[in-house]
């Protein structure tokens, strides 16, 4: 179908970073004097030639075209955030794509908070990282995947499922069983969910189904649980704070969260919570969120229950897909079963 390669192409082009470029720089200041509000600036986008690619795409009315329009949809309301950075605007359109924790949601979190923290020992640099990540590419057969070390990065590593780029934050420190968990994460999850992707006869599995984001975290989030790295008391907690922190900053400015937040966690993990829910928006001395935070605790809650109810991790892996769209892919020929699956699935 055309419009699946259209949007395919369009999407290896897109690059949907929010990360602010300066964010080691401000750290470093807000740190020492935290009456200072700190001014991230982001690198510049060219999005209306996206939004105009996007917009002549005419995808047809079939279950696949369907499905197209939606992630259409989706993409143009990144792009009406990134271009619009206006707290109100911007926290809109999140909450549109992302959704934001309800009362229940809120409570299970404040709940994994009362979770005692462990001592974590980060004795191996960035690049002791990049050298145990690249013998773990090898060994789960990604060859064709590379590692990068990056600055002003909100997380510790992330993956660019695009080209094939898994990133680490340049100076972060790690333990031993942080990038054993990392590895897990981004290798075993969303490395493995795109090899898999790439055996199905559409395109659209590689992009991305329509709302795949939740069942995407949420499955990276369960699988360190089942490898028993989520049995770390502190990553439990950290997920549920991400929750917790998408709250409040809808809530209030930027010290407000950072100041709430260290009554549960360390400055530095206080910090790089209230980043990542902080990132985007033009005033963050003022409320509003980035609420892409609140889907890894929420995911991995759903794929717990989907799981109860007899569903096959497998069917997870065959492609970027979420919870939703396995029943009606089932019954659908052509789809090819997942043959990348995490190590203690196998």
């Amino acid at each position: 179908m055309e419009a699946d390669e259209k949007l395919f192409e369009i999407w290896n082009e897109f690059d949907f970073d929010i990360d602010p470029i300066n964010s080691k720089t401000e750290e470093e200041i807000f740190l020492k004097d935290k009456n200072y509000t700190p001014n991230f600036e982001y690198q510049k986008q060219e999005l209306k030639e996206f939004q105009k690619k996007l917009k002549s795409i005419k995808p047809n009315n079939s279950w696949l075209g369907k499905l197209i329009k939606q992630r259409i949809k989706e993409f143009l309301i990144k792009i009406e955030m990134l271009s619009n950075k206006k707290n109100k605007n911007f926290t809109q359109h999140s909450i549109n794509l992302f959704g934001k924790p309800d009362k229940k949601l809120l409570e299970k979190a404040y709940r994994e908070l009362k979770l005692k923290d462990e001592l974590e020992v980060k004795n191996l640099s960035d690049k002791d990282a990049k050298k145990i990540i690249n013998r773990a590419l090898s060994e789960n057969n990604l060859d064709n995947w590379k590692i990068k070390i990056r600055e002003d990065m909100s997380a510790q590593a992330k993956v660019d499922t695009a080209t094939k780029i898994i990133y680490i934050k340049e100076g972060e420190r790690f333990s031993t069983a942080g990038i054993e968990r990392l590895i897990v994460h981004e290798l075993q999850t969303h490395a493995f969910r795109m090899e898999n992707s790439q055996k199905q006869k559409y395109k659209l599995f590689q992009v991305g189904f329509p709302d795949y984001l939740e069942t995407e975290e949420g499955l990276a989030a369960f699988n360190e649980e089942q490898a028993g790295y989520l049995m770390h008391n502190k990553l439990r907690r950290l997920y549920a704070g991400r929750v917790i922190a998408v709250d409040l900053a809808l809530k209030m400015g930027f010290l407000d969260v950072f100041t709430e937040l260290t009554k549960y966690f360390s400055e530095q993990d206080a910090w790089n919570l209230t980043l990542r829910v902080k990132r985007g928006l033009s005033d963050i001395s003022k409320p509003g969120a980035f609420t892409k935070d609140c889907l890894y605790f929420s995911g991995k809650i759903k794929i717990e229950q989907f799981l109860k109810k007899h569903g096959k991790l497998e069917d997870l892996y065959i492609g970027r897909i979420g919870i939703k769209h396995i029943r009606p892919l089932k019954e659908r020929n052509g789809i090819e079963p997942a043959s990348w699956l995490p190590k203690y699935n196998q």
